[in-house]
């Protein structure tokens, strides 16, 4: 394996996620985000101060779906079947970690020559007619969200209670389904299996191009899957009615982006070195230094977003220890 061959391998590991995740007819996915822009709604100078708003109170799967037949009005139905996706997602993980479906694994001492060893990911998957269901219920509350559009227009929330509670829990409840779209995406993310096995010998009977090929097929994967829940996230992050009514919804979508720039650094950092390198450590310390320098830019990346997480829960005084130590 020549030098030119390492930087080859590493020029493809230098996608970052910038494209959408292609559909894959085994895997059920979430429908296509609205991404349409969210009204303003400009509260003059002299109006009353807005109501308190109750929490929402607690119901199980089946008073919800009872609650929904008996719903007459958008905003009903867009927290009522929000309020169900939630329940139904979590109790597709018996063992989440940070809700996410997955569990932490050390690398066994024999594994093969890596560049880094550190704990691992072992995703388990959620039933696939659940996950079916909760896609359903999110697409559901995405066409009454309609891109922003169930928000009442409001002048005086201290005269127009009942709308401005109605825009904080629609609000409040479309965040907590963007946020379960991501994690859809990002579970996929992790549950893409590092490679093996490499070898990029041309003189091993053509295994030199169907390593690059799987090489390449599995940074596609990763790109693709980490662009569609980063733009979900970032959605989180950034919509003016989340901003307002639901700040601790973007401290979880900054939190999730920075796991996610985290993790794919990781994955370029903890690379087998392929087979027919390991014994020349030459070769295989350009080989993993250039992918270290490859990851630096997701480094840096999720520094700049724990940043931008600190100051929005610092803003509205919230805990910031979702956005890492």
């Amino acid at each position: 394996m020549s030098r030119h061959a390492i930087v080859t391998i590493v020029a493809l590991a230098a996608c970052g996620p910038q494209q959408t995740r292609p559909t894959r007819d085994e895997t059920p996915v979430p429908t296509p985000i609205d991404a349409a822009p969210t009204p303003v709604v400009v509260v003059p100078a002299d109006a009353g101060p807005p109501p308190e708003v109750p929490p929402l109170a607690p119901a199980s799967v089946d008073e919800l779906r009872a609650k929904l037949n008996a719903a007459t009005t958008n905003d009903e139905q867009l927290i009522y079947l929000s309020q169900l996706a939630e329940l139904e997602w979590a109790a597709l993980c018996a063992a989440p970690t940070d809700g996410l479906c997955f569990t932490k694994v050390k690398r066994a001492k024999k594994a093969p020559l890596a560049c880094n060893h550190h704990e691992s990911v072992q995703v388990t998957a959620r039933p696939f007619d659940g996950v079916r269901e909760v896609t359903k219920l999110l697409g559901e509350v995405r066409q009454r969200w309609g891109g922003g559009s169930a928000i009442h227009e409001i002048t005086d929330p201290g005269a127009q209670a009942d709308a401005y509670v109605a825009n904080f829990h629609m609000t409040q409840q479309y965040a907590a389904t963007l946020l379960i779209a991501g994690d859809q995406a990002f579970e996929a993310f992790l549950a893409v299996k590092p490679l093996s096995g490499l070898d990029f010998d041309p003189g091993h009977g053509g295994m030199e191009k169907k390593s690059l090929q799987r090489f390449e097929a599995y940074f596609q994967d990763l790109v693709s899957l980490g662009t569609e829940a980063m733009l979900i996230y970032e959605m989180v992050t950034t919509d003016p009615e989340i901003t307002r009514f639901a700040p601790a919804a973007q401290v979880s979508g900054y939190a999730r982006m920075i796991q996610l720039s985290q993790r794919f650094a990781d994955n370029l950092r903890e690379m087998e070195v392929p087979t027919n390198i390991r014994k020349d450590s030459d070769l295989t310390q350009v080989f993993c230094d250039a992918l270290d320098e490859k990851a630096e830019p997701f480094v840096t990346q999720s520094a700049e977003l724990k940043y931008a997480c600190t100051q929005v829960a610092a803003e509205h005084d919230l805990s910031a220890d979702r956005c890492g130590p």
